[in-house]
C-alpha cells in the first residue's frame, strides 16, 4: 500500500470528492472544537515511512492519510466507484486495518458516535453537525438510545451497523 507522499498530500486532499469541512479538518485548517482532541496532523506516519498494511486495500491503491489520533491513522482510499474510510495502527502495522465507512456521511456518523460517547453536550454536537453538514444527527441519537450497548462488542457492532446504514441511505457517493 503506497502512502501519498507528504509533499503531495495537501494537493491530493483537495482533489478528493469530500466536503469543504472534511478537507479543512484533514488539512488542519479548521477542526471543530468537538473533534480537536481526536484530530491531529499527520506527522508520525511520515516519520515511520511506507510499510505493509494488512487489509488496507490493493497494494497499487494509494492511501491518503486524513489525520492521526494518537497512534491511529484515519485514512481514505479510492475503490472502483467509491471511497473507503478506514483506520490503522502506527504501533502495530501487522494489525488489520479497520474499514469505517464508504461515504463521508458514514464517516461523520462514526465520528459523532465517538463524540457522543465522550459525553459532549447535545447543543455542541447539534451545532457541529450543522457546521460540518452531518445530516443524520437526529437519526444517530434515536438509534444510539435504542441500541443495546452494554459491552464493547455491542458498542462496536452498533457503530459499524449505524455507519453501514448511513452509507446505504447516502448511496455510494454520499457526500
Amino acid at each position: 500500500m503506497a502512502i501519498v507522499p507528504e509533499a503531495q498530500r495537501a494537493a491530493a486532499v483537495q482533489c478528493l470528492t469530500l466536503s469543504p469541512a472534511l478537507k479543512e479538518m484533514a488539512l488542519g485548517l479548521s477542526v471543530p472544537i468537538l473533534f480537536q482532541s481526536r484530530v491531529q496532523g499527520v506527522t508520525k506516519l511520515y516519520v515511520a515511512g511506507d510499510r505493509p498494511l494488512i487489509g488496507a486495500g490493493p497494494a497499487e491503491t494509494p492511501l491518503m492519510p486524513l489525520w492521526e489520533s494518537g497512534t491511529t491513522v484515519l485514512a481514505v482510499r479510492q475503490e472502483a466507484d467509491h471511497l473507503v474510510f478506514f483506520t490503522f495502527s502506527l504501533e502495530d502495522p501487522a494489525r488489520r486495518a479497520q474499514d469505517l465507512a464508504q461515504t463521508e456521511q458514514g464517516l461523520w456518523a462514526v465520528l459523532f458516535v465517538e463524540a457522543y460517547e465522550d459525553e459532549r453536550s447535545g447543543e455542541a454536537l447539534e451545532a457541529t453537525a450543522a457546521e460540518v453538514g452531518f445530516r443524520h444527527w437526529p437519526l444517530m441519537l434515536a438509534h444510539y438510545h435504542a441500541a443495546s450497548q452494554d459491552t464493547f462488542q455491542e458498542s462496536e457492532a452498533f457503530r459499524q451497523a449505524f455507519a453501514a446504514e448511513i452509507d446505504a441511505l447516502e448511496g455510494i457517493d454520499g457526500r
